[in-house]
């Protein structure tokens, strides 16, 4: 399930998940105040073995 979230970048209100939920979370939010920033991948982790 999709939750709302506030944009970093912008400050409107966007959605964090799957993506099939938009309308349920942000129904009340007009299409030309949600944010439209790219979405970028969340970084990766990286792991580093030995000494």
């Amino acid at each position: 399930m999709c939750q709302r979230i506030v944009c970093r970048k912008c400050g409107k209100p966007g959605y964090l998940g799957c993506g099939n939920h938009v309308e349920q979370v942000l129904g009340d939010v007009p299409k030309a105040q949600r944010c439209s920033c790219e979405v970028q991948p969340p970084p990766r982790k990286r792991w580093f073995f030995g000494a």
